[in-house]
C-alpha cells in the first residue's frame, strides 16, 4: 500500500474516532438536561451509581476522543473508548427492552387510534438502540485495535 494513503487513512481514522467521542462527551455533557438524560440512561444497568458513572463515561468520551485524535497515549484513550462502549452496548440493549415492555404496557390505556402511533414510536426506539448498540459494537472492534497497535503515524507519544 502506498505510504501515503496509508498515513491518510491513519488521520482519517483518528479523525473520525476522536471527533466522534468529543462530540458525544459534549453532548452529553453541555448541561444540566443532557447530564440528567445522561444519568438517566446510566441507571438502566446501574442504578446506585448512575451519576459518579455517568460523570466517568462522559470524562472517558472526551479524554479518550482526544487521546485518539492527536495520537497523544493513543493506546491509553483507545483503552477508556472500550472500556465506555462495552456497558454502553449493553445500556442499549437494555433500553430496547425497556422501551418494547413500556409501549406494551401503555397500549392498552390508549384510543384504538392512537395504538398505530405507539406501535410505530415503539419500533422506531427499539431500533434506534439496537442499531447504537450493534455501531459501539463496531466502535469497540477498533478500539481495541488502536489499544493493540497504537495510533498510527504523526501520533504526539509513543503508545
Amino acid at each position: 500500500m502506498n505510504d501515503t494513503l496509508a498515513t491518510a487513512g491513519w488521520l482519517v481514522l483518528r479523525l473520525g474516532m476522536g471527533s466522534l467521542f468529543l462530540n458525544a462527551a459534549w453532548a452529553c455533557g453541555k448541561d444540566r438536561a443532557a447530564f440528567r438524560w445522561t444519568r438517566d440512561m446510566v441507571a438502566v444497568i446501574a442504578p446506585r451509581h448512575a451519576a459518579p458513572l455517568a460523570a466517568a463515561g462522559v470524562a472517558m468520551m472526551g479524554l479518550g476522543g482526544l487521546s485518539v485524535l492527536l495520537g497523544g497515549y493513543g493506546r491509553i484513550g483507545a483503552a477508556l473508548l472500550a472500556l465506555f462502549l462495552a456497558p454502553g452496548t449493553a445500556i442499549h440493549l437494555r433500553s430496547r427492552a425497556v422501551a418494547g415492555a413500556l409501549a406494551a404496557r401503555l397500549s392498552p390505556a390508549l384510543p384504538a387510534g392512537l395504538r398505530p402511533t405507539l406501535t410505530e414510536l415503539d419500533v422506531s426506539a427499539r431500533m434506534a438502540h439496537y442499531s447504537s448498540a450493534l455501531k459501539n459494537v463496531a466502535l469497540l472492534t477498533v478500539s481495541l485495535f488502536l489499544v493493540a497497535v497504537g495510533t498510527g503515524p504523526y501520533s504526539l507519544a509513543p503508545f
